[in-house]
């Protein structure tokens, strides 16, 4: 019999407690980033034609480093990472891979695999301006990539599965390009977001608490935003405004980043009217539960109120009690077949706890959804038929007092 693949933990991380249900894995985390990153390193080498060029007639040259470093215009203050030079930028991106590799790497070699950095990509870097450097450095990513994927997955299916989302969430929000509004709304078709939200859902329990709902709900919402995509509520001009639908894109992607590798928490997006509308919610999906088990379970309904009406009636005419008494027959009656107001109680009490937890949950999970998201239409229609009962400012005030 095979024994099951034991939970992939990092260097210096303690295993969860027993019998936890969520279990935040930073191995995980650091697979998400490093996906992200080799997404985002990926699509600033990748040249614009996919065939390789003409093989050249000699290897690229070595370039070697400035012994003195070149005069510069001095600034006034630092900057920050909006002022980095293309050079920096770059070597950002390399050392953000090379920083993610190594957290997983004791991981990778500990379960006997052997992977190693590129130690190519700096030497590639000097000539990505020349279509063959370009090439070749695109191509050692790619490889690099495949190599890595294997070796994750290998290790623990929830790291290659974690690496692959980090990587095809960051698809997403890079790869449409503002000349092109079939790369915006071929990305978010129905089969890639599919994916994204399968693997959302199989990672939910080692992933930062409602971070993979609320990534999910806004997912959708841009989905369900770009099949029929607008402005200021007119059909979208993309010759007009497509500079900003990319710029409003790239945004949006950030902010699923730093929730899916914790960075920060989905529940500390929301304010108290979040909270307030997600108890709106609350309250219309549980009355639409209760409105589908009665219609699927109406003839059990009626025989037990007509059963209660029965004994109470039986009482009052056959037995000429008050109707106190009547009461009392009615409860010695169904205490006779079992059912007894404290079994009632506790056997309502649990499936209601349970229930009401599941479903705070997934309100929260679609607060954070709404809070994080942010679409290049205003007025958009951002409803995912959620059902919604309204709340009384009273009520509501209650309902959020009693979390």
């Amino acid at each position: 019999m095979m024994q099951p693949q034991a939970t992939a933990l990092l260097p210096g991380q303690l295993p969860a407690a027993v019998g936890s249900w969520l279990t935040v894995n930073p191995a995980v985390l650091a697979a998400v980033e490093l996906g992200w990153s080799m997404a985002e390193l990926y699509a600033e080498v990748k040249p614009d034609q996919l065939q390789p060029p003409e093989t050249p007639e000699r290897p690229l040259p070595r370039i070697a480093a400035s012994r003195e470093p070149r005069r510069i215009r001095l600034q006034q203050d630092l900057p920050g990472l909006g002022s980095l030079q293309d050079r920096q930028e770059f070597q950002l991106l390399l050392e953000c891979v090379q920083v993610g590799f190594h957290k997983l790497r004791p991981l990778i070699t500990g379960a006997g695999l052997a992977i190693s950095l590129p130690q190519d990509w700096r030497h590639l870097s000097q000539h990505r301006r020349s279509p063959e450097g370009r090439y070749e450095l695109a191509r050692s990513v790619l490889q690099f990539h495949g190599d890595l994927l294997v070796a994750l997955t290998a290790r623990d299916h929830q790291l290659g599965l974690g690496y692959g989302l980090g990587r095809a969430v960051a698809d997403l929000s890079l790869r449409p390009q503002a000349n092109s509004q079939a790369s915006l709304t071929g990305d978010l078709r129905s089969g890639r977001v599919s994916a994204i939200v399968r693997w959302l859902k199989e990672l939910h329990t080692v992933l930062p608490p409602h971070s993979a709902g609320a990534v999910i709900g806004s997912v959708m919402q841009w989905q369900k935003w770009a099949a029929n995509p607008t402005w200021n509520g007119a059909p979208l001009d993309w010759t007009a405004h497509s500079q900003e639908v990319v710029r409003t894109l790239a945004a949006q992607g950030k902010r699923w980043r730093l929730l899916l590798t914790g960075q920060v928490a989905a529940l500390d997006q929301l304010s108290p009217e979040d909270y307030v509308r997600a108890a709106g919610y609350l309250v219309g999906r549980i009355r639409k539960i209760l409105q589908r088990l009665i219609i699927q379970y109406w003839p059990w309904v009626t025989v037990v109120a007509a059963a209660m009406i029965a004994a109470i009636v039986g009482a009052l005419v056959l037995l000429h009690s008050p109707a106190a008494k009547g009461v009392a027959v009615a409860v010695t009656v169904f205490g006779g077949i079992g059912v007894t107001g404290r079994s009632l109680s506790s056997a309502l009490g649990r499936t209601v706890g349970h229930v009401e937890q599941s479903l705070w949950g997934a309100e929260l999970d679609l607060a954070a959804a709404w809070a994080i998201t942010t679409l290049p239409d205003a007025d958009a229609d951002r409803q995912l038929q959620e059902p919604r009962a309204p709340l009384t400012r009273m009520a509501a005030a209650w309902h959020v007092a009693r979390r």
